[in-house]
């Protein structure tokens, strides 16, 4: 399935921006400052679909994602690993020694903190939306005093010097991105499926509910607690599974499961990232 336009987070040498033009290269691209403006173009159709980080190798899952997916009408189509290298970069000129302020978005900070903690721990951390928004801001500023944290793109995108590379907490610091549309489309053979379940408070009713993908022989990937807003009270899990909705164990596991649960959503059907290990799950190279 191709897609015309495609929003991403942040400016243009954004890593959201870089996981766009590696999963849709043909479609238009155009960014947004928020997370939920990019989820209502979709949602009112000024842009075909929207490219969402959803979870990190190291900081784990973006928080906002999953419940800003869950309460509009979009699915899941794709998912994407993106290789995250962080970077301490400046303006021409500068040392790490000079640097006094320090832009990124939250994920770059929380992402390396082991670099901040021991060589700039009395820094001010300014947040801003997006890595390469906070690298285009560092070199408009134009302050030896003020770093950003970003990618090598981003830096020969702005023309900043890179101070430190490699400054992540993980040398293999991958984010899975997701792609959601208005419409799930016939897109042929998947293997992925995303639901998410809320059960009652009744006891064993999530051992319950699980054990119909276990006696349907489904492999189940990832399994998520959250709130959501309109239903706090009820227990809702946001799951994985290895196999696709055509799939019969699918349709029999719906029918093991339907007693010990008050609400399913389908949020999705899709082909896994080819570097996703089946043994391993997620973010494995």
């Amino acid at each position: 399935m191709t897609y015309n336009s495609v929003g991403h987070l942040g400016v243009v040498g954004s890593y959201s921006h870089q996981a766009a033009t590696a999963l849709c290269p043909d479609a238009d691209y155009k960014g947004f400052k928020s997370f939920q403006q990019l989820v209502d173009a979709v949602v009112a159709g000024d842009i075909d679909a929207a490219i969402l980080p959803f979870e990190n190798s190291s900081s784990g899952p973006i928080p906002s994602i999953l419940p800003l997916i869950v309460s509009t009408e979009l699915f899941i189509v794709q998912e994407y690993l993106q290789d995250i290298d962080h970077m301490l970069v400046g303006v021409k000129g500068a040392s790490r020694d000079e640097i006094l302020t320090v832009y990124s978005h939250p994920q770059g900070f929380i992402q390396s903190s082991r670099f901040l903690a021991q060589y700039l721990p009395d820094v001010e951390q300014e947040p801003k939306s997006d890595t390469a928004s906070a690298v285009r801001d560092m070199i408009k500023k134009g302050d030896r005093t003020v770093a950003a944290i970003g990618s090598e793109f981003a830096a020969d995108r702005y023309s900043a010097s890179v101070l430190q590379a490699g400054i992540s907490n993980r040398a293999d610091n991958n984010t899975r991105f997701v792609l959601v549309t208005k419409e799930l489309p016939d897109q042929g053979p998947v293997n992925m499926t995303s639901i998410v379940i809320q059960v009652n408070h009744d006891a064993n009713a999530l051992a319950k509910a699980l054990s119909a993908f276990g006696d349907a022989d489904i492999n189940m990937i990832k399994l998520e607690t959250f709130t959501t807003i309109s239903k706090m009270g009820l227990p809702t899990f946001y799951i994985e599974l290895a196999c696709s909705t055509d799939d019969d164990r699918f349709a029999a596991a719906m029918e093991g499961i339907k007693d010990h649960i008050s609400s399913l959503k389908l949020l999705g059907a899709y082909q896994s990232d080819p570097r996703r290990k089946t043994c391993d799950g997620f973010l494995e190279p």
